[in-house]
């Protein structure tokens, strides 16, 4: 009997063996499962990290990116640094104290303006002129052309008609004024070749009498207003000049001091 109990212990544990054998490489087959998908778990979350590194990274290229082109658009709305431009009228006016440039009878230049960002390069300036026959004093007021950063593609000469004039500040607008053409005046409206070409001179644009005991109509807090106008539109076209009659305008104030005399 016992032998039999025997024998079928010693078989059991047979079969047993092999099962016991296949439980441990189990086992082992499983550990090396759970360290791969630690390792997968790790290599997951190395990977969530860099990709939220990177997005953050994306995220601040994307607002340098705005914000470099909001400053590209401010800078595009600006006109160039330290260029003034005429107005849209193609007028530019020009500021100056009459009662300065009388007691420092000195000039008085007015800033550099252009007609377009890449346009001409014009200056104004002002000073007393001392006829010495007759002892009066006249306003007299000059134009030059600059040279520019664009001069190698513009026309030359310039060719369009330009008015200077005194405003008036009422509203009468009885401006005295003052045309300037191209065609006598070729050499000094030819493209610069150095600094400024040689300046038009108007030495009796008007006398400081009349300014003065006109002050209502001309003077603001002893300020006169000098405007020039570029008449674009008319290119050279039908302009006429006579350096020895100035022009002379329907106002009886500004026939009686529209005695200009131009440089030759």
């Amino acid at each position: 009997m016992l032998t039999n109990y025997i024998e079928k212990i010693n078989s059991i544990v047979q079969e047993i063996d092999p099962i016991l054998g296949k439980c441990s490489r189990l086992s082992s087959e499983g550990q090396q499962y759970e360290a791969g998908i630690k390792e997968v778990r790790a290599q997951c979350v190395k990977i969530k990290e860099s990709f939220d590194k990177n997005l953050k990274f994306a995220e601040n290229i994307n607002q340098i990116l705005m914000n470099m082109n909001k400053l590209l658009d401010e800078i595009k709305s600006m006109p160039m640094a330290g260029l003034k431009l005429i107005s849209p009228d193609s007028t530019y006016k020009f500021k100056v104290n009459i009662l300065s440039i009388i007691d420092n009878e000195q000039a008085v230049q007015s800033e550099p303006v252009h007609t377009s960002q890449s346009g001409y390069k014009l200056a104004l300036s002002c000073s007393i002129y001392l006829d010495q026959q007759n002892q009066t004093r006249y306003v007299s007021i000059s134009f030059k052309i600059l040279c520019g950063e664009f001069d190698t593609i513009l026309s030359w000469p310039f060719v369009y008609p330009i008015t200077l004039a005194i405003l008036d500040l009422t509203k009468a607008k009885r401006n005295i004024e003052y045309s300037i053409s191209w065609k006598s005046r070729t050499a000094t409206l030819h493209q610069p070749l150095r600094n400024q070409n040689s300046v038009i001179h108007i030495e009796r644009f008007c006398s400081v009498d009349t300014l003065i005991k006109n002050r209502n109509s001309y003077l603001q807090d002893d300020f006169m207003f000098i405007q020039m106008h570029i008449d674009f539109m008319e290119p050279g076209v039908n302009v006429t000049f006579d350096k020895d009659r100035p022009m002379i305008t329907e106002d009886s104030i500004q026939r009686s001091i529209a005695t200009n005399i131009a440089t030759k």
